[in-house]
């Protein structure tokens, strides 16, 4: 049987090889490289990074102390944050309990140990500092000494910082739920729920407390939340939505 043969080194198969080669290497450099071959200098220009503007500071900032207060917040995704209140500094760690500093010093004149995985807060109030656990744990500590008042639980991890206020520690758990404690003695007073989104980010947005009323994000839209009666959890409004500023 005959067969036809191709002489792969003929000079047109050479040729077409060597197009297909070129048009591999210019899909790989991107359409930069191409704008570059037909572009002219001041396509050049615009893509060079502006001119640095000196300026004058207008404040120093000098470090005053530094404190440990544990580790562990690479677990849980989201930073936890140190609460600054009535000269104090409050902070709590995933594994290192936690801590009340002097503001001026970083004296630390305080510090709750505990093997529980605190991950959210700390919130301060009302005489009190409350933080919440991966596993639904709350802890209310008296302010000023470090001792546990009581605790209590939700059904799910808690991320975000309680908020206290109107006798009442509110504290959002990561489905959604916002459960309300009795400041004094940690009994449930109350819980608001709304079905979170299908597809939802893991967030730590705490409670904002306003006059006689209580402000959660809805979860489906950001800068909106949900405006509940503060001693009752009822909605403050029905179909009412409040823009968060910020």
């Amino acid at each position: 049987m005959n067969s036809a043969m191709i002489d792969r080194t003929a000079p047109g198969t050479r040729l077409a090889r060597a197009a297909v080669v070129l048009v591999c290497v210019v899909a790989l450099g991107g359409c930069t490289t191409v704008r570059g071959w037909f572009g002219g200098k001041k396509d050049t220009e615009a893509n060079e990074p502006a001119e640095l503007v000196a300026i004058t500071p207008s404040a120093s900032v000098a470090r005053l102390w530094t404190a440990d207060a544990g580790k562990g917040e690479r677990r849980i995704g989201a930073r936890q944050g140190p609460a600054v209140v009535d000269g104090r500094v409050y902070a709590a760690a995933m594994k290192g309990g936690v801590h009340a500093l002097d503001l001026q010093t970083g004296k630390r004149l305080w510090h709750y140990q505990s093997k529980l995985r605190l991950s959210g807060g700390p919130g301060v109030g009302d005489g009190l500092v409350v933080v919440g656990g991966l596993d639904g744990e709350v802890v209310a500590l008296d302010a000023q000494t470090g001792a546990e008042k009581w605790q209590a639980e939700v059904l799910n991890e808690v991320i975000a910082a309680p908020a206290i206020g109107g006798g009442l520690v509110l504290v959002r758990s990561n489905d959604g739920r916002v459960t309300a404690f009795d400041a004094s003695t940690g009994e449930r007073r109350w819980f608001w729920t709304r079905d979170a989104p299908m597809l939802s980010v893991r967030g730590n947005a705490s409670p904002v407390l306003g006059p006689g009323v209580v402000f959660v994000g809805s979860g489906t839209r950001p800068g909106v939340g949900v405006p509940m009666v503060l001693l009752s959890g009822r909605l403050a409004a029905e179909r009412v939505e409040a823009h968060l500023a910020g």
